[in-house]
């Protein structure tokens, strides 16, 4: 469905096109004739395919960042978060448990291995740069090697976590508020017969009120992600790009603007830009977002608008030939976008 699916990591699927009934709208312009380009441009026929790939590029960030339950106690290993700013907030945690764990010496990088629950391990290493209390300037590394979460799900790869500042001590309840560097290489995760990469970099920042209030603001100049799966591989990059998101209560809402290109299914070499320009709102147990509004845009501004009408149902316009006015749109369902991907 998405990159970051429910209950795993950075899951992406190259699932079967479903047959949707347009219906009519807009202006009613028509199509411009192009001479061939090196990436798709945006028409009625691959719009919903535009739309399902930028949206999971957008949840591959976010994942409904601080809804999960499974953060770390200790330092052991529990499930994954999704998208990978949920996965900077598990391993600041971890880093916070982790800071008094015996043999820990400041200046000097310590490290373990850690079993995971049906079998491979992973190997956290941590470095203190002032005093056994996490703060600026300390590390922490973790690196999966064949860990098997539950019987469908293994990691591999590396995430590498610097704490760049830090007010307060990070915690699932506390007060506290955090600038991360994030590095992932290599990193993956393979359900079923589905393998998810992400490599590149974030700069992540947090705020958190309580329990109940978190802020996050992310950027980054490069992440890369991959999928294989029966066969189909694609990958897509995204680059300079910005998340702004909020956990309220069950409530989580977010915004992203970046630029994507790539080798796709169903659309070949992809050169989009993606923005919302009313942010993603939704509960933290739902599928899909209530309300948001986003848009996808080719390099000869051909583009495709994604309306929320509600948590079960999308509306798709399109600007066939560049100028700005809608000439088309259809309503369909989350499922069935997403499904097209």
């Amino acid at each position: 469905m998405k990159y970051p699916h429910t209950g795993a990591l950075l899951a992406m699927t190259c699932g079967a096109t479903l047959m949707l009934s347009a219906c009519g709208g807009g202006s009613g312009g028509t199509e411009t004739t192009v001479p061939p380009a090196a990436s798709a441009l945006i028409s009625s026929a691959n719009a919903q395919e535009a739309n399902a790939h930028g949206y999971s590029a957008a949840e591959a960030l976010s994942g409904r960042a601080g809804s999960s339950s499974d953060f770390v106690t200790g330092v052991a290993i529990t499930k994954p978060t999704e998208g990978l700013i949920g996965l900077s907030l598990q391993q600041l945690y971890r880093a916070v448990e982790s800071r008094a764990a015996p043999g820990l010496v400041v200046g000097v990088t310590t490290s373990r291995s850690m079993p995971c629950p049906l079998g491979g391990s992973t190997s956290l290493t941590l470095n203190l740069a002032s005093g056994l209390v996490i703060s600026a300037g300390d590390n922490l590394s973790i690196a999966a090697s064949n860990c098997k979460m539950d019987t469908t799900t293994t990691l591999n790869g590396t995430m590498t976590l610097a704490i760049i500042a830090l007010s307060g001590l990070p915690t699932p309840t506390s007060a506290w508020s955090a600038t991360l560097g994030a590095t992932f290489t290599g990193f993956s995760e393979t359900t079923g017969t589905q393998t998810s990469t992400a490599n590149g970099d974030m700069t992540v920042k947090m705020t958190q009120v309580n329990a109940q209030d978190l802020s996050i603001a992310a950027t980054g100049t490069t992440l890369r992600m991959g999928t294989s799966k029966n066969g189909v591989s694609s990958e897509v990059t995204m680059k300079n790009y910005s998340y702004t998101g909020s956990v309220k209560g069950d409530v989580v809402s977010y915004g992203v603007n970046f630029s994507m290109s790539g080798n796709l299914p169903k659309l070949g070499s992809v050169d989009y830009s993606v923005k919302t320009t009313t942010n993603f709102t939704q509960t933290t147990t739902a599928l899909y977002p209530s309300q948001g509004v986003m848009t996808v845009t080719a390099a000869d501004k051909t583009s495709t608008t994604l309306t929320v009408i509600d948590s079960g149902n999308v509306s798709v316009g399109v600007d066939k030939n560049g100028d700005g006015s809608v000439d088309e749109t259809l309503t369909t369902t989350w499922a069935a976008l997403m499904a097209r991907i």
